[in-house]
């Protein structure tokens, strides 16, 4: 097993993002999230380390709310 920061990158500067206001809190993403990338604080308000995040996409997928979108960074 190695960890996931030595696994090569699905799309390089492809993460996703998540949208405050239509997150439900419902913790899918985190719980779906290989990488653990995703967040959630004591409120339940959810964050993406895009470092960690492999834009592979499961989080946006799963989301019932659509408060995820995958993006690119500006720098990639």
């Amino acid at each position: 097993m190695i960890p996931a920061s030595q696994i090569p990158r699905h799309q390089p500067g492809v993460h996703a993002e998540v949208d405050e206001g239509e997150c439900t809190a419902c913790g899918w993403c985190s719980r779906i999230c290989l990488y653990d990338a995703i967040t959630e604080d004591e409120d339940g308000i959810v964050s993406i380390d895009p470092e960690k995040c492999d834009g592979c996409g499961m989080c946006w997928q799963v989301c019932p709310s659509k408060a995820i979108s995958m993006t690119k960074s500006a720098s990639s």
